[in-house]
């Protein structure tokens, strides 16, 4: 039973902990010295980069080369003092400080470069244990670390940093405009000149347009976010319990709906179940804690439907004897302050739902932008409008090289940007045409290996299929005759094709899109070729509850149960970006085990 699991856990939780600071040390996946999972992929990445910014564009000047008071560097580059040096290297200045932004500081070289960074946050944020943040399994302090102490990490500990909100970008010009996000100073804006531009601000959640979500329900994207999250839970316990309180009022109050069954929305919801039967059941009386309720709203057929079929299965098996309601194939039509609407896609059915708290955990981690729960920032909107070459209204169109389109010496990575894919399909006949080199009206095995090896880095998709390419020919060679004619050839790129999607929005693919810029850049400054960009999934881990998560590896390998909660425990406290951080989780583990969690509302 779960009520007698503590003992038992606190025992296993220490050896836990203890393992997971072993696999610390053991750093399989160490970023302190550049060796994490993420950058033992190849070295991926681009067509010849170059180097050279817009002709005949002014050299920016030099923030002051001894790295002087922010206000002074910046009173020097608006008024162009005399007393500024000449420029020795260029300038990179990388917007944002999440986990792409990050990448790039711990492979560029500022040694070659001069890096500035500008971010209305001067933390780093390990966004994937927020959910643990929510119900105080982890403190809100033990996951994030001051973005000047990551710099010093890395070695660069003369880059910039300037706490403003980047809200403009001038690309023709070179340059960005800031605005000091506290209002204090008598500089309110000031204007930042670049060589090489990174933006990495991320996205902003987005509600599809369902009226009331923006008001009364609680997103959990930021630090603030989980903080709110928190507070909100212990105060509904507390108002609950209040004499005379309505059995109804306290069955609403006591009801917590999650819009989305994706990995955000679950771990969330078995985070809170923890809470509840771990230490809030100790702690309330029966009379209350009976009548506590968790729904999940899921608009697709399953939970975690990104993942393998059998993890979703597993998965909501879990729930269901943890007595978490899920609701598939539902869409939120509205929300209130007490209730919200749904419409039921199985019966066709419009449902009224009172909840005391939701938590709005919408997208999917695959598919196009509109599905995947984020959304563009103005800054995002702004700069987009002044490039034709940019068509997508969600977000920066980038080359596989991470360069956005219409621009010479801007980069866009993580959320905020997405990689222009194309299609083998709209050159079917170009590429049968070089497949078919004996000119025989037909291709047969080998000519179709070789047109992979050759176009592999203009058509990354390909890559997908390579080691079946065998079992894919055989597929649709209907005749049997071990060559391809058009319409095979045609059907075989359809095939292909159909793994033509946008990279997931998330945490991975926005650090392994860092360490390639960072590296891409380093090749730059000394004059090398680089390669284009190839994202290397590595495999999704989600917590369940219960002491168990789920994990789905490449080539179709997926586990659960406590042993996988171990891993899962292990590769986050390892992936932490610094000892800090690492120290602090793993106490904060230590502690839940041994005493509970905190319950204070505060």
């Amino acid at each position: 039973g779960r009520g007698g699991w503590r003992g038992v856990g606190t025992v296993a939780g220490l050896v836990v902990a203890a393992g997971a600071l072993g696999a610390v040390a053991l750093e399989g996946l160490q970023d302190d010295e550049n060796d994490s999972l993420l950058s033992r992929t190849p070295f991926v990445s681009a067509v010849r980069a170059e180097e050279k910014t817009t002709p005949n564009a002014k050299a920016p000047p030099s923030i002051v080369s001894q790295n002087p008071p922010v206000d002074r560097a910046v009173q020097r580059e608006q008024q162009g003092g005399a007393d500024k040096p000449m420029r020795t290297k260029k300038r990179v200045v990388i917007l944002g400080s999440g986990w792409a932004a990050v990448g790039v500081l711990r492979e560029l070289d500022n040694e070659a470069y001069e890096v500035v960074v500008v971010s209305p946050r001067n933390y780093f944020l390990f966004t994937p244990l927020l959910p643990s943040v929510t119900v105080g399994t982890l403190d809100s302090r033990s996951v994030v670390e001051s973005i000047r102490r990551t710099f010093k990490r890395a070695g660069a500990s003369d880059v910039q940093f300037l706490n403003a909100e980047c809200t403009a970008i001038n690309h023709q010009s070179n340059s960005i405009t800031c605005n000091d996000v506290s209002g204090d100073g008598a500089v309110r804006s000031f204007d930042l000149e670049y060589d090489q531009l990174i933006v990495a601000v991320g996205c902003d959640n987005t509600t599809f347009g369902t009226p009331g979500v923006e008001k009364y329900c609680h997103f959990l994207k930021e630090l603030n976010d989980a903080r709110r999250i928190r507070q909100q839970i212990t105060q509904n316990f507390e108002v609950a319990g209040l004499p005379g309180q309505p059995e109804e009022e306290i069955k609403r109050l006591l009801h917590f709906v999650v819009v989305g069954g994706g990995p955000t929305g679950v771990e969330f919801a078995a985070e809170l179940h923890d809470l509840l039967v771990e230490d809030l059941e100790k702690w309330f009386p029966r009379s209350l804690t009976q009548h506590v309720r968790i729904t999940i709203i899921q608009s697709a057929a399953h939970i975690l439907n990104t993942y393998d079929a059998k993890i979703s299965d597993y998965a909501e098996k879990r729930f269901g004897r943890d007595d978490i309601n899920v609701k598939p194939l539902c869409r939120v039509l509205s929300v209130d302050e007490k209730t919200l609407s749904y419409n039921d896609k199985q019966t066709n059915k419009t449902e009224t739902l009172p909840y005391g708290m939701c938590v709005w955990a919408t997208g999917t981690l695959h598919g196009p932008l509109f599905l995947r729960g984020i959304g563009p920032r103005p800054l995002v909107k702004k700069f987009c409008s002044t490039i034709k070459e940019q068509t997508n209204r969600r977000a920066i169109v980038t080359d596989s090289h991470l360069r956005v389109l219409g621009t010479t010496n801007v980069y866009a990575i993580g959320d905020c940007g997405t990689v222009e894919q194309r299609r083998l399909l709209s050159k079917f006949v170009d590429l049968f045409d070089q497949a078919d080199e004996n000119k025989d009206g037909v291709v047969s095995f080998d000519e179709l290996s070789a047109l992979v090896v050759k176009n592999k880095d203009e058509y990354p998709q390909l890559l997908i299929y390579a080691a079946k390419m065998q079992e894919l020919f055989e597929t649709v060679d209907l005749d049997k005759n071990q060559v391809l004619d058009r319409e095979e050839f045609k059907a075989l790129l359809t095939e292909v094709d159909k793994n033509l999607v946008e990279l997931p929005a998330t945490a991975q693919v926005a650090s392994q899109e860092g360490k390639y810029l960072g590296q891409a850049l380093n090749a730059l400054a000394r004059g090398q070729e680089v390669e284009q960009f190839h994202y290397k999934p590595l495999g999704s881990l989600a917590y369940i509850g219960a002491r168990e998560s789920v994990l789905e590896l490449p080539g179709g390998f997926s586990f659960g149960g406590f042993t996988t909660w171990f891993a899962w425990r292990s590769a986050y406290l390892a992936k932490q970006v610094s000892w800090r951080n690492k120290f602090m989780v793993a106490m904060d583990w230590m502690k839940e085990l041994l005493f509970g969690r905190d319950i204070s509302k505060c």
